[in-house]
C-alpha cells in the first residue's frame, strides 16, 4: 500500500455500495474484472469524435494486440493494457481540462499526475508487474 494521498479519507463507492479511501491506494482494491467493465462504459476523448464510442477497454486491448503482433513483446502487451486502469477508479480527465485546471489551480496538473501515478503503483503491484516508475525508457515511449 502507498502513503495517503490526502490528509483524511476520500469515499468513493464500489460497485456493492461499499466504499473504499481513494486517498490511500491500495492493491487489494484492484480487480481486473471490475476495471475491465468500467473502463469499457468510459467514452476515450471525453465522448468528442463522431461516430460511435470509442471506449478506454477498446482502446487499452487494441493497443495491446497491436504490441503483441507488431514487438511479439508480451510484458509489453500487459503493461499497456493496463496503462489507463487507474481511470477505472479515477475517471478519464482529458488533458485540455487537466491544462485548464492547472491554468486556473497552479499545481493541479502535479496533483493530478501523482494521484495517477499512486493508484498505477498500486495497480501494477496487484498484478505483480513494474509500475510506471520502473520502466524502461523504451517501455515508457511505447506505453505512451
Amino acid at each position: 500500500m502507498t502513503a495517503r494521498l490526502a490528509p483524511h479519507p476520500v469515499w468513493a463507492f464500489r460497485a456493492d455500495g461499499s466504499v473504499m479511501d481513494l486517498a490511500r491506494p491500495d492493491p487489494a482494491e484492484i480487480d481486473l474484472p471490475t476495471i475491465a467493465g468500467r473502463l469499457s462504459r468510459i467514452a476515450r476523448f471525453n465522448g468528442v469524435p463522431e461516430g460511435p464510442p470509442f471506449s478506454v477497454a477498446q482502446h487499452s486491448v487494441m493497443g495491446a494486440r497491436a504490441i503483441l503482433a507488431e514487438r511479439r513483446d508480451t510484458l509489453l502487451a500487459v503493461l499497456f493494457l493496463l496503462h489507463d486502469a487507474h481511470e477505472a477508479l479515477l475517471g478519464d480527465e482529458i488533458r485540455p481540462k487537466t491544462a485548464l485546471m492547472d491554468a486556473i489551480i497552479p499545481g493541479y496538473a502535479a496533483a493530478w499526475a501523482r494521484v495517477k501515478a499512486a493508484w498505477d503503483e498500486a495497480i501494477y503491484t496487484a498484478f505483480s508487474l513494474p509500475a510506471p516508475s520502473r520502466w524502461t525508457e523504451r517501455q515508457r515511449n511505447i506505453v505512451h
